[in-house]
């Protein structure tokens, strides 16, 4: 009788380990799943700190392109730069210094529609490196500039451009102004025509620049 309660108080110790070892399973695996999903955010984290950096090398390329451009010239150097951002380090190079421009004929619905344009493209490539050396993102960008030659203008003036001629006057031409436009009356009555496009960046007067009696 003592042999068979000490089997069955043995069968019960052993049941009672069973689940505890089970139990020490579950709970292992269930620590194991917070710390992954502690380390995915954690990864998720860098790697957005990493894209923001490599967007930054791609906003200063693009800007020191535009810069060139507004001087009138054309990017000549496509080397690599090195930027720093926070605690990563950013690697940008433009290409398409080399290239041979295109001449395209501006497209219908865009400013300067129907006129011939110089077109240049730049890729640029950005990289972002963590604090150990590891690349955490590579951006891309490409973007497109045209050079409009003024010579397909009948008028283009930087300041306010003002005509005064009566008629019966025929502009036979686009015309362009950086400023205002004044158009005096003589200008707008029948037998004067404008018969190219006009743009104006600021306002449209109908009068002298001196008298604007006609709005």
């Amino acid at each position: 009788m003592s042999t068979q309660r000490r089997s069955e108080h043995g069968a019960a110790v052993v049941t009672v380990l069973l689940i505890l070892l089970i139990l020490g399973a579950i709970g292992i695996a269930v620590v194991s799943l917070v710390n992954r999903n502690t380390e995915q955010q954690a990864a998720h984290s860098k790697s957005v700190v990493g894209f923001y950096a490599a967007e930054a090398g791609l906003n200063v390329a693009a800007a020191r392109v535009r810069n060139i451009l507004l001087g009138f010239d054309v990017p000549t150097d496509c080397s690599a730069k090195i930027l720093s951002v926070g605690n990563r380090t950013v690697t940008y190079a433009l290409s398409g210094c080399t290239q041979t421009p295109q001449t395209i004929l501006v497209p219908a619905g865009e400013p300067y529609e129907g006129l011939n344009a110089i077109r240049y493209i730049y890729d640029v490539t950005s990289t972002a490196a963590n604090p150990a050396g590891f690349e955490e993102a590579i951006l891309q960008m490409r973007f497109e500039t045209r050079l409009i030659p003024m010579f397909q203008f009948a008028a283009f003036y930087k300041d306010d451009l003002e005509l005064t001629v009566g008629p019966p006057m025929v502009i036979d031409g686009r015309m362009h102004t950086n400023d205002d436009l004044y158009l005096n009356t003589e200008s707008c009555s029948p037998g004067a025509r404008i018969l190219g496009q006009v743009t104006v960046v600021n306002s449209l007067y109908r009068g002298r620049k001196d008298d604007l009696t006609y709005g």
